[in-house]
């Protein structure tokens, strides 16, 4: 799981994301500002971060493909992932929580 807390999106993400984020990539991302830790993917995620947090619905995809920096070098990444509104003490949306599995191994099996 990945949260962005807060409007600046700030990143937190429990161990078992951790190697999601490769050897030689993101971590220690902890705390960091979303467009900073995903810059190069922010043309993907950033819409969709602000879809959830401006109209409350959720969204869903399944196998995307979303390249980001990883074990020193960018990477062609598959996800199945739902980003979902995350609500603060006065239910109002303050966070986007995502829940993903990576499918890199299976889609790329389907593909050969």
């Amino acid at each position: 799981m990945f949260l962005f807390w807060g409007d600046e999106f700030l990143c937190f993400y429990n161990e078992a994301f951790r190697p999601s984020l490769g050897n030689d990539g993101k971590h220690p991302a902890i705390g960091k500002k979303a467009i900073v830790v995903w810059g190069e993917i922010w043309h993907i995620i950033g819409p969709l971060l602000q879809k959830v947090f401006v109209t409350g619905e959720a969204v869903m995809f399944e196998d995307q493909l979303v390249p980001f920096y990883r074990n020193g070098k960018v990477e062609n990444i598959y996800w199945t992932f739902c980003y979902s509104p995350a609500l603060g003490e006065d239910d109002k949306i303050r966070g986007v929580l995502v829940t993903c599995m990576e499918t890199t191994k299976n889609v790329l099996a389907k593909m050969s």
